[in-house]
């Protein structure tokens, strides 16, 4: 038996052991007692859905086992030379089973082990024709009959099979803690991770944006990662520090894919002859490389007084890789004279992150916080000419194509440094300030440096006693030394093939293109919480914010944000035995983004772009609206003896999306159909305690959800022309799940 199930399955024996007889795992004192409790039931969920049980594993139909622990050894706190254990178990009849163990001295020393199994069910419905869907190496049937489009696919429907994607993570920790001496405490940790299944990936053949040809592919995953954590902590009268290191691994057992072309070639375009199905070409395209990571932190402190502290962390890092990079393509009807430049990456990246804060009271009434960071990152990979094949359908060009291509490895530099004051006001109020100053340097962007001011104003009050709350309004305005729009186009092609071409052609995207990360912004917020109380077990709370963004000195791109959120919540609660709630959360989110169409001339004068004066050029305007609606609801009962307990939530949900399109005469600006999901969930749990030590528990829960998506539904696995797609149907479900189980506490 395969050691990733015997692990879990021999866990939970030796748990019945330690439950039946715990005495002969666990040496036992006479003031030793097991408390904790033990539930064995079973369960049956009315309906297949991958999305009902995407993360829980309640993803088939019908019955399943339940089972959980969570059993401790109890002593009083002053007995000598306290050694004390503790068993959890959850889900244990399901795929996102987890298990942890614990083993320990108090103050002396402490052992754990822990288990966990996380699945991800994505699609059960995906149709592909691929033979050996999911692996690192896929084929077309023998009889494909292949077109320059999907439309030609003759022999599609019979190929087609229904190839699940999912994954499976599964993950092993161990770890103690020692107490070395007094105030010194050492910690060591080890993880291993194993991700098996697969996900979804594009492979395309192509030469330009104007022919491409893509299949969607089932791609493998068996990633394994390993992670080592080790600390030293000092924890004394005025000063604490902690010094650690943490060291990543991660390795992917499939370094790649290849898969046939289903596509012949299409009339008048570049592709290279025999990259088609006609000739039997097939593709290769990279998946995740292996790497590494480690870092070194130190946290520390120091109390001045009785009033004043210093912070300090600073952490230093390295990642690497240096998997062996693929050849440019596995045809054999390309020509290739130059090979790649170097065997492999050999990317290293230093980071260094340093942070300092400052806290003082120096009045009963003021305390000041100053705090400044420094966050670096160094990306030390070699640069170098790679002379490209795209997308395993053209020849190689020379030096001088705009195919050769250098690679940009991406630095930053971040320094942010902030101050905040608070003053405590009669009558229980107490204003608070502050302001921040941020500054970001990159290389190989359009903007090297950008500046941000923020600022902020913070009330407090608690005018009555039944009344408390606070607002807060920040404002912060980030601008750019400059915007060189095609800085990336420059960096990343030869300066030599560059110095052939016009100015005007020297770029990729639109010259008054801004992206909206580095772009000029101004932003405004508004915080507030306010809570109410009017009689002792009644209570009311608003928590609302509004933020918007400005980008109105971008021509083009995103030009404007808001957002604004609302959340009431209402709880009463007599006594011990009963207590209900409410809630309603209203969330509203808005994007406005301009572009335009230049089609084949390259630069317009700004009087042109205006779409005042020019109301029929090309310029469109989309605006995003997302509303988001959050209703639910509560109740907890039990009887005064606590012989039944009931438990009841019910939670809706509704978001609703909008792309609305303005456009010149010139632009089709259909609006596009409306995108709602709506989930209704109803959960129900109840325990009736049948003896002192035995219970019995019933839960219920009932699932609604439904997604309206012009982008999924009906859509199958030929909708489109030139995309291949695997025609996976909606994600609606009507589930209901019952389960009914037994509870025996341990006391």
């Amino acid at each position: 038996m395969h050691f990733l199930v015997r692990f879990p399955i021999t866990l939970l024996l030796l748990t019945g052991v330690i439950c039946i007889y715990p005495s002969m795992v666990f040496p036992q004192t006479p003031l030793l007692t097991y408390r904790g409790e033990l539930e064995f039931g079973l369960g049956y969920v009315n309906e297949n859905s991958f999305k009902f049980g995407e993360y829980s594993g309640l993803n088939n139909l019908g019955i399943f086992p339940q089972a959980a622990l969570n059993i401790a050894s109890t002593l009083p706190y002053d007995v000598p030379n306290y050694t004390y254990w503790q068993l959890t178990g959850l889900d244990l009849g399901l795929d996102s089973r987890s298990l942890y163990a614990e083993y320990g001295n108090q103050g002396k020393y402490q052992l754990f082990l822990d288990y966990q199994e996380v699945p991800q069910y994505r699609f059960d419905d995906a149709k592909t024709p691929y033979l050996n869907s999911g692996t690192s190496n896929q084929t077309l049937p023998g009889n494909w009959v292949a077109s320059t489009t999907t439309t030609g696919f003759s022999s599609l429907a019979d190929s087609l099979t229904i190839h699940p994607v999912q994954t499976e993570r599964e993950r092993y920790r161990g770890g103690f803690t020692w107490q070395l001496a007094r105030n010194w405490e050492f910690t060591g940790k080890y993880q291993h991770e194993i991700k098996e299944g697969n996900s979804t990936i594009a492979g395309v053949f192509a030469t330009n944006g104007g022919n491409p040809r893509t299949s969607t592919l089932i791609a493998p995953v068996d990633y394994n990662t390993d992670t080592i954590d080790a600390s030293i902590a000092y924890t004394g009268e005025k000063t604490d520090f902690t010094l650690a290191y943490n060291l990543s691994v991660f390795k992917n057992e499939n370094p790649s894919l290849i898969w046939n072309n289903p596509f012949l070639r299409p009339p008048g375009n570049s592709w290279a002859v025999g990259t088609d199905y006609s000739t039997g070409a097939r593709g290769q395209l990279a998946l995740a490389p292996d790497n590494q990571a480690q870092q070194v932190t130190f946290n520390g402190g120091y109390r001045f007084g009785v009033t004043t502290r210093l912070t300090a962390h600073v952490s230093y890092g390295q990642m690497t890789q240096n998997d062996a990079y693929l050849p440019y393509t596995i045809s054999t009807v390309l020509s290739v004279p130059a090979g790649l430049p170097r065997p492999n990456l050999d990317a290293l990246i230093e980071t260094l992150y340093t942070h300092f804060g400052l806290s003082t009271k120096p009045s009963r009434r003021l305390d000041i916080h100053a705090n400044y960071t420094y966050d670096n990152q160094d990306n030390e990979t070699p640069r170098d000419i790679y002379r490209l094949t795209l997308n395993d359908s053209t020849n190689q060009g020379d030096f001088l194509s705009a195919n050769s291509r250098i690679n940009t490895p991406h630095s930053f530099t971040n320094d942010r440094f902030n101050l905040e004051a608070g003053y405590r006001l009669p009558s229980s109020n107490k204003l608070t300030v502050g302001y921040e100053f941020e500054q970001r340097e990159r290389d190989y962007s359009e903007v090297a440096t950008t500046d941000e001011h923020s600022g902020w104003i913070k009330w407090w009050a608690n005018p009555a006693p039944m009344l408390n709350g606070w607002v807060k309004y920040m404002h912060a305005k980030r601008t750019g030394i400059s915007y060189v729009s095609n800085q990336p186009y420059l960096d990343g092609h030869n300066p030599v093939y560059i110095d052939t071409l016009p100015a005007d052609s020297r770029y990729i995207n639109d010259p008054l293109l801004r992206k909206y990360n580095i772009a000029d912004r101004v932003r405004d917020e508004i915080l507030t919480t306010l809570t109410f109380m009017p009689i002792d077990p009644v209570s009311f709370s608003f928590t609302g914010r509004y933020g918007h963004d400005d980008y109105n000195d971008s021509r083009l791109g995103l030009r404007e944000r808001k957002d604004t959120s609302l959340t009431l919540d209402a709880a009463y609660s007599p006594d011990t035995t009963l207590t209900l709630y409410s809630f309603l959360t209203r969330e509203n989110l808005r994007y406005i983004q301009q572009g335009f169409q230049r089609n084949a001339v390259a630069l317009f004068p700004d009087i042109v772009r205006d779409p005042v004066l020019c109301a029929t050029c090309g310029f469109w305007e989309v605006i995003t609206d997302d509303e988001i609606t959050t209703i639910g609801a509560g109740l907890e009962k039990a009887t005064a003896d606590n012989k039944f307990r009931i438990k009841l939530d019910y939670t809706y949900s509704e978001s609703i999306t909008d792309i609305i399109p303005d456009a010149g005469s010139g632009i089709n600006d259909t609006a596009l159909p409306r995108v709602t999901s709506v989930l209704n969930s109803f959960n129900l749990t109840g325990n009736y305690q049948l003896y002192e030590n035995l219970g019995l528990r019933l839960r219920y829960t009932y699932e609604l959800y439904d997604l309206d998506d012009f982008a999924s539904d009906g859509v199958s696995v030929d909708t489109m022309a030139n995309v291949m797609s695997l025609g996976t149907g909606a994600l609606d479900y009507n589930a209901h799940l019952i389960g009914v189980s037994l509870v025996y506490k341990l006391q």
